[in-house]
């Protein structure tokens, strides 16, 4: 047994490490099997998606294997087989905290840390220096603890409509972990299988939300073979889809567009594809501010690859 100092091979940990030397093989044929499995209908749900009404998430866990041991050579030469996997798939339950409605109004008033005073926030634009310590800078709080509706930026007030609003209360006193999110989808989703874009509908946008047929699938004579990421906006009387196209090469991937005066019925664009930027353009988000369209999504950083980038393409409001 190793308490402390351990060599490489064995990197961190908290307690001691244990060194098992067994000898293999034999002359006799041995061998095991096993099975070890836990799935979603023998584990209970996760307390957080418990408490806010969420379904229990899937979960299945197998870890199996085999193992042979015998003689090639009478008490002279054996050997040994061993194989184990494990399987492991598990959809993930995350608390957060998202702005609640007074916040998204820039009212902070109600904004306590964990001993119940207000945090206060400042307003930049007062920035001067400090008098009683030169080098350094003081600042005013809001009136209030409120940010006018004048100094909150048009950009950050538009993304704020694409965050859900908190669906728990949180902790006492600072509100915080006052949002779940899980994923419960029950096989992990392969991007290559997704060839057709699917509606929903809900009496409200927390639920519960009805699935119905798709109504588009890849067409071929676009360059198609997959689809997805899906961002519908209306302007002008009609709705506008701006959706990730493309194949199983990521140069392939790009930003298609479709129009529907319905939401049921969509008619590509004779102009598609939207965009086409290198290696890759997908998951698109379109925002109106001022009057200009700003058409967020994810690249790379170069034609031939490297890093996950937000780009961005401004052009004038109008449909």
């Amino acid at each position: 047994m190793q308490t402390n100092n351990f060599s490489a091979e064995f990197t961190n940990t908290g307690g001691g490490v244990i060194n098992v030397v067994t000898k293999s093989g034999g002359n006799q044929l041995h061998g095991s099997a096993y099975e070890y499995f836990r799935t979603a209908g023998l584990s209970a749900n996760n307390f957080f998606a418990n408490q806010a009404g969420m379904p229990r998430s899937s979960f299945r866990f197998h870890q199996f294997g085999v193992s042979l041991g015998g003689p090639i050579k009478k008490d002279k030469t054996f050997f040994f087989f061993s194989y184990e996997v494990v399987r492991w798939i598990q959809n993930i339950t995350t608390v957060m905290t998202l702005p609640t409605t007074t916040q998204r109004a820039g009212d902070f008033s109600q904004t306590f840390d964990a001993q119940g005073n207000v945090i206060p926030i400042f307003d930049p634009f007062t920035t001067r220096p400090d008098p009683a310590n030169p080098g350094n800078y003081i600042r005013d709080p809001f009136l209030g603890n409120k940010i006018p509706a004048s100094e909150i930026n048009p950009v950050a007030a538009a993304v704020l409509n694409y965050l859900p609003l908190p669906n728990r209360p949180g902790l006492p006193e600072i509100g915080a972990n006052n949002y779940v999110f899980g994923i419960t989808h029950e096989e992990p989703a392969n991007p290559d299988d997704e060839k057709f874009l699917l509606h929903a509908t809900a009496p409200d946008v927390r639920g519960p939300w009805k699935k119905l047929s798709p109504v588009m699938q890849v067409d071929a004579g676009f360059g198609e073979t997959v689809v997805w990421a899906p961002h519908v906006i209306t302007c002008g009387g009609q709705y506008w889809m701006f959706y990730c196209a493309g194949g199983k090469n990521h140069t392939q991937y790009r930003i298609h567009l479709a129009t529907s005066p319905d939401l049921s019925t969509w008619t590509r664009d004779p102009g598609n594809p939207m965009v086409v930027d290198g290696y890759d353009a997908r998951d698109p988000m379109l925002l109106q501010v001022g009057d200009q369209w700003i058409l967020y999504y994810c690249a790379t950083e170069t034609p031939q690859g490297g890093d996950c980038i937000v780009a961005a393409y401004r052009r004038e409001h109008r449909c």
